[in-house]
């Protein structure tokens, strides 16, 4: 059994030397969404790739739809959107559900049901799996009124890509509601049939000549943010994790909301084009490549080595704009308040700021790439987010997990977590043990020590409500944020170097002011940090020890 899988101390029982993993059942049906401006959509049309998959031509019809619910929403707060769809004489009720966002592929899951007349049928709606048939029988029928309407020109091509068979279709068209209109230009790739995984392969080649971004809202999702002006889909901050939990269920769970965050982050990042969301975008890469960290001892091994490396990758690159943020603001901002008769710190503010600014201008880069100007994430940022979102949001499992792995993604996750918890707790303990006037480099280990167990800690906070978690994770974070002061106070001096090299009089004058800031800076961070250390060991843990 492999070391990092030993070292969980969970009892594994006797497995048999000829075992061997089996493939994971790949979901089925599942349902992705794009989004394209008008130059996508026209590169989709015109792509050789979807001609060359296609069985026949497509064919384009246009579609109506009302949606239809109380004044008071009492359906779309419900979780459901309700709409009578027109085709020529024929109307087909259709229930969506929208109780939540997943931009990364969700389940086909909306029901249709082919009616008479002008007016929803609220029989058949009450016998629709998924809708609470208590709130509908107690509506009066008069109640329900049209709220919004989709109307949209969809074209439709089936496709097949070696064993699986796709539906793609391409809305454009728009939103309308008494409270503002919005235009809607959204492509759908549906699995039916054959291996799911090649869905995303499919989509992952699509991406290299056709530019889309993953959808998070379905329009009918859109068309209620519009009609209540409020924000129904918040994107959640943390994994709804239970204890009744496997570890593969957790891993999805955690996985999907960090893989979100990231996209969000991202997309955000390349379209307001503002410096200041790079730290945002830093940690939402951070958090994935914990993920990655923490679950590693049951995670497919070249995946998870593959991912990390391009994770790594990209937080270098945003990393030298995140230091001189932090510089400009945290340090120098401060001399200059206190110090403001030194005009060097002025010329510094100066070169510092144009460093800041190349610093971006490469960090965009990384994501956006030639496409900068038009305000898309890049071809390559895209290919990670469809295979994160495979992983994650489907659930196909990138490769078959061994023997072991397989145990262990089948055991309940609370028990993963204990173990995990004491093993980073411990490993922390350890390195500070016996540290006396600590070098700069042991407090950086012991800095990196404790962001893994803060990570882990906030992973599985769900599992472990109360006071007692609340406490430990503040005490953790204070020793976090004390460390990170100490570390930046010496990054600042080395990009100080940097403006400083020119060896003259003024310059070696700023190199002084810094060093002696910034160990004053760090003088006060270690008087703390021996206090707050002191506090965080005498916490209470709050999950149990074996």
């Amino acid at each position: 059994m492999p070391a990092e899988v030993t070292q969980l101390r969970l009892e594994t029982p006797e497995l048999a030397a000829s075992t061997i993993a089996l493939p994971l059942i790949e979901p089925q049906g599942i349902h992705l969404m794009l989004n394209l401006d008008a130059d996508g959509a026209t590169l989709l049309r015109a792509s050789p790739i979807v001609a060359s998959q296609a069985a026949k031509r497509p064919y384009t019809r246009r579609i109506e739809q009302v949606f239809w619910d109380t004044p008071e929403h009492r359906l779309g707060h419900s979780g459901i959107a309700l709409a009578l769809q027109t085709n020529g004489q024929k109307r087909v009720q259709i229930v969506t559900p929208i109780r939540s966002t997943q931009a990364g592929g969700r389940p086909l899951s909306a029901s249709e049901t082919h009616i008479q007349g002008t007016r929803p049928d609220l029989v058949r709606l009450a016998l629709t799996p998924g809708t609470d048939p208590v709130l509908v029988s107690g509506l009066d029928p008069n109640s329900v009124i049209p709220i919004f309407a989709i109307e949209v020109r969809r074209t439709h091509w089936g496709l097949t890509w070696g064993d699986t068979r796709l539906a793609l279709t391409l809305d454009i068209g728009a939103i309308t509601t008494s409270q503002g209109d919005a235009t809607i230009s959204q492509a759908a790739l549906t699995h039916l049939g054959g291996p799911t995984s090649g869905l995303y392969e499919f989509a992952r080649t699509l991406n290299r000549s056709v530019p889309f971004s993953l959808a998070s809202l379905l329009p009918a999702q859109q068309g209620y943010r519009l009609v209540v002006a409020d924000d129904w889909w918040p994107a959640a901050a943390k994994a709804n994790l239970t204890r009744s939990m496997s570890v593969r269920e957790g891993i999805l769970a955690i996985g999907q909301v960090a893989t979100a965050a990231l996209r969000v982050e991202i997309e955000a990042l390349v379209g307001a084009q503002k410096p200041e969301r790079i730290h945002q975008a830093r940690v939402s890469i951070r958090r994935l490549r914990s993920v990655l960290s923490v679950f590693a001892p049951v995670l497919p091994t070249l995946t998870r080595r593959t991912l990390g490396q391009e994770l790594n990758s990209l937080a270098s690159r945003l990393g030298d704009a995140r230091e001189w943020d932090v510089f400009l603001s945290e340090t120098l901002a401060p001399m200059e308040e206190w110090l403001p008769e030194e005009r060097s710190l002025t010329s510094l503010r100066l070169s510092g700021a144009v460093l800041r600014e190349k610093a971006a201008e490469t960090a965009l880069a990384a994501v956006s790439g030639e496409r900068a100007a038009d305000r898309r994430v890049s071809a390559a940022f895209m290919d990670l987010s469809l295979r994160l979102a495979a992983w994650f949001d489907a659930g196909i499992w990138p490769e078959p997990p061994n023997a072991d792995a397989q145990f262990w993604l089948d055991q309940p996750l609370i028990s993963l977590a204990q173990d995990l918890l004491g093993k980073r707790h411990r490993k922390l303990l350890k390195s500070a043990n016996g540290l006396k006037n600590p070098r700069p480099e042991e407090l950086h280990a012991l800095r990196i020590e404790a962001k893994k167990l803060r990570y882990t800690s906030e992973f599985f906070v769900r599992l472990y409500p109360g006071k007692a978690t609340k406490r430990y994770v503040a005490a953790l974070a204070r020793i976090q944020d004390i460390l990170g002061t100490i570390n930046d106070a010496a990054t600042s001096r080395g990009l100080v170097l940097r403006l400083c090299g020119s060896g003259q009089t003024t310059d070696m004058h700023a190199i002084g002011l810094f060093n002696g800031w910034t160990a004053a800076q760090a003088a006060t961070a270690r008087a703390q940090f021996e206090q707050s250390w002191s506090a965080f060991v005498e916490v209470k843990r709050y999950w149990k020890e074996k």
